[in-house]
């Protein structure tokens, strides 16, 4: 299995995750099977439901998403009286009535309908699109001369011109000292330049002109993952956080940096934070999320992630890795 999760490569870390919260060699509660299907007694299986497991209090304990096959299960479930919460974009949250799990019960299975909504009130409900970042206040600020210049720097940094485009936005400096976006946009020409020290520099100075400058804190976050120092990506982007809670790219980035320092629930929650959320160019969430579940035995758990990320990057250089460890993981669960 160690072989299978280096196939990977994920997050160019050494060696894959090792078991975190393995199960003693016996069982000590019972495998809770939850099986999901419309009022019309189709399956649900065009969406990954967020399945959540409650107590009696309506507390919820843990939580996972649906599998095609419109399954969802938890390991190790005590006995005790128990609720089901599901939701979903495509239907309404239902949650159960009461149930009870008894001691020595190895599997206990719960069958939950749910309504599925009409189209239009499925696009409704689906998540909004992420908002625009926030407006730095030197943006605002800028005079149309400093602003002329970075349009243009970005116009050349997109044809890879590098040279012109660190050319303008320096220009952009010189006619409005305070503009953090033009020294956050030199530090990424310096970055691609593999000038890591003054791509670190200016953004540090895009901050210190702008506390609440979001991508000078993401991008120095990246420089800490390069440099695999997840404890500084973790401050960094907990930073940019705290001004723009929302932001996809520093909650995905945080999954990776957690990850990284083997703060496995912390990522795994975080990385099921951003599957909630559009995350077209961050489905690695669901690597990371499948590599820990795999570390803490939970295969099936696993597989739905790994199918979450073929559905989503199904041409991604991973991809043929990803669906080699899959189909091992489903022929062991057969």
């Amino acid at each position: 299995m160690r072989r299978h999760l280096f196939l990977l490569s994920l997050l160019l870390l050494a060696a894959p995750l090792f078991g975190q919260r393995g199960r003693p060699g016996s069982q000590a509660g019972s495998d809770l099977v939850i099986r999901i299907s419309s009022q019309t007694d189709r399956q649900v299986s065009e969406e990954h439901l967020r399945v959540q497991l409650l107590n009696a209090g309506g507390v919820p304990m843990s939580e996972t998403f649906s599998a095609f096959d419109g399954t969802a299960t938890f390991h190790d479930v005590g006995s005790g009286n128990y609720k089901i919460r599901i939701s979903g974009n495509s239907i309404d949250t239902v949650t159960t009535d009461l149930f009870n799990i008894q001691t020595g019960e190895g599997e206990h299975t719960e069958y939950v309908h749910v309504a599925v909504k009409t189209p239009a009130a499925a696009a409704e409900a689906a998540p909004a699109p992420h908002q625009q970042p926030i407006v730095s206040l030197s943006d605002l600020n800028a005079p149309p001369a400093a602003k002329s210049e970075l349009d243009k720097g970005n116009d050349a940094f997109a044809k890879e011109d590098l040279k012109t485009a660190s050319i303008r936005f320096q220009k952009a400096i010189e006619i409005y000292p305070q503009y953090a976006r033009a020294y956050n946009n030199l530090g990424v020409v310096a970055m691609k330049q593999a000038q890591k020290d003054q791509a670190k520099s200016n953004f540090e100075k895009s901050i210190s002109l702008d506390e609440r400058f979001v991508p000078g804190y993401i991008n120095l976050a990246r420089l800490a993952l390069n440099d695999q120092n997840s404890s500084d990506a973790t401050a960094q982007l907990n930073k940019a956080l705290a001004v723009d809670p929302s932001n996809v790219e520093a909650l995905a980035l945080l999954a990776r940096a957690l990850y990284m320092g083997k703060n496995y629930d912390e990522a795994l929650a975080t990385a099921r934070r951003v599957h909630l959320m559009p995350h077209e160019r961050y489905s690695e969430v669901h690597l990371i999320a499948g590599n820990i579940l795999m570390a803490q035995r939970e295969p099936k758990e696993a597989a739905v992630e790994f199918e979450i990320y073929l559905k989503e990057s199904p041409d991604s250089p991973r991809a043929p890795a990803v669906r080699q460890l899959l189909a091992k993981l489903q022929a062991q669960a057969q």
